[in-house]
């Protein structure tokens, strides 16, 4: 298990490499209801809202955004079980055939997330947080990956 000093270490592909590959389809989680191969899709197809390939609908009161960039710009954690406005409280069927499968998923959309950040002036709509800019997308994408990797048990 890696611990997690700064939140942005796990946006180092070195460690994803070593933390996806030590996830094996029968790891189960720690809280939840999804399967080792769910959850790398999901992280992979949570990348395609953050690029844009998807377009997610605001789900928080305007009113309310301020205080949730100031929760995604906090080190404070994602909530346990929290239900992602996107999916609810279903779990998805499954996108490819097996657990290698969906780390080829996740890492095609990793690389396109690398280069969406390139571009000048990255935006996209998060469902929760509103409108996000490069650092908030970044910070996102960092807190999401923190949550679900901890869910499976590969940091602390």
């Amino acid at each position: 298990m890696y611990i997690i000093t700064d939140l942005l270490d796990l946006l180092h592909e070195p460690l994803l490499e070593e933390l996806l590959h030590t996830l094996r389809p029968d790891t189960q989680p720690l809280w939840g209801r999804m399967t080792a191969q769910h959850m790398v899709e999901h992280v992979g197809v949570t990348m395609e809202y953050m690029t844009n390939k998807r377009i997610a609908q605001l789900s928080t009161p305007e009113d309310r955004i301020p205080l949730m960039k100031r929760f995604l710009a906090s080190d404070k954690e994602l909530q346990q079980n929290f239900i992602s406005p996107v999916i609810g409280d279903i779990i998805p069927d499954l996108l490819t055939n097996n657990l290698d499968e969906a780390r080829a998923l996740f890492w095609q959309e990793w690389h396109d997330w690398k280069a969406f950040l390139e571009t000048p002036s990255p935006q996209s709509m998060h469902p929760v947080f509103g409108l996000l800019n490069r650092e908030e997308i970044i910070r996102a994408n960092a807190k999401h990956l923190r949550h679900h990797f901890k869910q499976f048990g590969l940091v602390s």
